[in-house]
């Protein structure tokens, strides 16, 4: 299971848990049906293989919650499951990353006395809206990610090629004396192209982890009906217990133009949120378009040279060395 599949599978848990909760039914009950059905799908295929995922499968975690949420809030039984979920280095990640959300958002909405389930509903949407955006950033690297790959072999085709013409380039580039710097430099050519084309590409995929989130978090504990100063205490004990960063003051704008309107501050903090998500999502976009181009800057500086000094030099350096030999 890759990561965004997990993704997916767990804002399908949280949208289910928002559902059974929205029926009436407790928090601990309704952990105790989303568990049973883990539980019936792992006795159904007892022969399939199970995929291997990086983090704990989210039914493991869930199974250990609904045991938990029996005798203790449920905000602290997925806090209490992290380091028992998550405790090795394998074991890390988005899927920690995810629970963490979960908890954060459930404390909030559990301290303030909000509805858990509209509470879910909005988790749940920003979690997809996220991964969705994660799935495009993928699938519009892919295409750089390969003319990397393929023009970074130019050298050593260069090399097979003048190797198979009947040139012995590889006894040149190692006995030779300039052919020994040509094989020294173009060597560090190629290692060059290749930390920088990941070095653009690292820079391509880094993205704010959770865009709108204050907003979000702002907005659960407000729907509780205290005030906004309380709110943001709350939230900010939450995000240190589940150790999640949050800057509260990124809202101060949003607060002060709902003082000023008389806007419903709920409704504009979550515009403010989506609006967020959206333009990392616009970025992300003009990031990788930007990426196609830049791609070309390691095939012009590095690539190409280190093509010549692998590929061509040890042709040129036989030929004269034939020619001189012959002439003597």
């Amino acid at each position: 299971m890759n990561s965004f599949d997990e993704t997916d599978e767990f804002a399908s848990l949280v949208r289910r848990a928002s559902i059974l909760l929205s029926a009436g039914i407790s928090p601990s009950a309704a952990w105790g049906f989303l568990a049973e059905g883990y539980a019936e799908q792992s006795d159904g295929d007892e022969n399939r293989e199970v995929p291997k995922s990086k983090g704990a499968p989210i039914g493991k975690v869930a199974q250990y919650v609904a045991v938990r949420a029996t005798t203790q809030p449920v905000s602290i039984s997925i806090r209490d499951s992290i380091p028992i979920n998550f405790d090795k280095p394998d074991n890390s990640g988005k899927s920690e990353e995810l629970w963490r959300l979960l908890g954060l958002c459930w404390e909030v909405a559990e301290t303030v006395g909000a509805p858990l389930a509209a509470s879910l509903d909005v988790l749940a949407d920003s979690i997809q809206e996220i991964s969705q955006t994660h799935r495009e950033i993928a699938a519009a690297l892919a295409g750089p990610k390969a003319t990397s790959r393929i023009v970074l072999m130019l050298p050593l085709v260069g090399l097979l090629f003048g190797t198979a013409l009947g040139f012995d380039l590889i006894g040149i580039l190692l006995s030779n004396g300039i052919g020994i710097f040509c094989l020294l430099v173009g060597a560090a050519l190629v290692v060059t192209s290749i930390f920088w084309s990941r070095s653009q590409l690292r820079r391509a995929l880094t993205l704010e982890a959770n865009p709108g989130l204050e907003f979000e978090l702002l907005e659960i504990a407000l729907c509780g009906g205290i005030s906004v100063s309380q709110a943001k205490q709350v939230i900010e004990r939450a995000s240190t217990r589940f150790g999640i960063t949050t800057n509260m003051s990124k809202t101060e704008s949003i607060l002060m133009l709902s003082q000023r309107a008389g806007a419903p501050i709920r409704n504009l903090l979550n515009a403010e949120a989506r609006f967020l998500r959206r333009k990392v999502q616009i970025e992300s976009r003009s990031a990788i378009s930007k990426l196609a181009v830049r791609q070309l800057l390691p095939l012009g500086i590095c690539v190409l040279p280190a093509f010549m000094l692998l590929g061509v030099a040890p042709i040129m350096i036989s030929i004269v060395s034939t020619v001189l030999g012959a002439s003597n």
